[in-house]
């Protein structure tokens, strides 16, 4: 996995030295690609791209291809150094030890030079003989953990009203486990506009929080529309 930034000095450069450190005494090319043809350069986080697509090369067996790979770079001596860029999608076959490895060069702005060496993914070994589910757990579960109860409503007097029943509800059932109740208030219930919350460790906290004055933290109105994410990369750090 190159670093592989696209530019007429620097892939000739790297391409070099791929070439004069893995190409002796091998008979067959080594795959040299680089994940910016497919996102761009994603500069301080350019590396943690490299790293995620070659751990998903390893686990997958499969080398991804290089994406508008149609003009060579002339100045790159591809036969002589041995070097294929993977224009399809291509099966990963071990070397003659039996394992995969992948080598990832990241360049940084300022010199820095970073190479990791990634050896073949190993799948989890399944669990043979697993033990039954009880019913109940053998001890009771102690936590010191804050748990966050969310409340909504289609408006703020309505949340309102509904706290007041919740604390009427809770207190006629006083050995209620806060993570169900929490878990149900989460999942089970709808989202409404009006929204707010309350926390505590147990289910006498959470009543204690929603009776403060002011009851509960303040109610706001959450957004009705989902928002739209973009994602903007230069592809040649300060070019676009």
């Amino acid at each position: 996995e190159a670093h592989g930034t696209g530019t007429k000095a620097g892939d000739p450069n790297e391409t070099r030295a791929i070439g004069a450190v893995f190409s002796p005494n091998r008979n067959d090319s080594i795959v040299v690609g680089s994940v910016k043809t497919n996102i761009g350069h994603l500069e301080g986080a350019s590396g943690l791209a490299a790293l995620v697509k070659t751990a998903m090369a390893l686990e997958k067996a499969q080398i991804p291809p290089n994406m508008h790979f149609e003009d060579p770079n002339p100045a790159i001596k591809f036969s002589d150094w041995k070097i294929t860029v993977p224009q399809k999608l291509m099966d990963w076959k071990p070397g003659p030890s039996g394992v995969r490895r992948a080598s990832i060069n990241s360049f940084g702005y300022g010199g820095t030079n970073a190479h990791v060496v990634l050896e073949d993914y190993q799948p989890p070994e399944p669990i043979v003989e697993a033990m039954p589910l009880l019913p109940e757990p053998l001890a009771p579960m102690v936590t010191q953990r804050p748990f966050l109860a969310p409340l909504s409503a289609h408006t703020d007097r309505a949340g309102k009203l509904q706290v007041a029943r919740l604390i009427e509800y809770l207190k006629e059932r006083p050995s209620s486990k806060v993570a169900d109740l929490v878990h149900s208030l989460s999942v089970r219930r709808t989202r409404h506009t009006s929204r707010s919350f309350a926390i505590g460790k147990d289910i006498e906290e959470l009543i204690k929080d929603m009776s403060e004055p002011p009851p509960v933290a303040n109610w706001r109105n959450a957004n009705t529309t989902s928002p739209r994410l973009g994602f903007v990369f230069t592809g040649q750090g300060a070019q676009w």
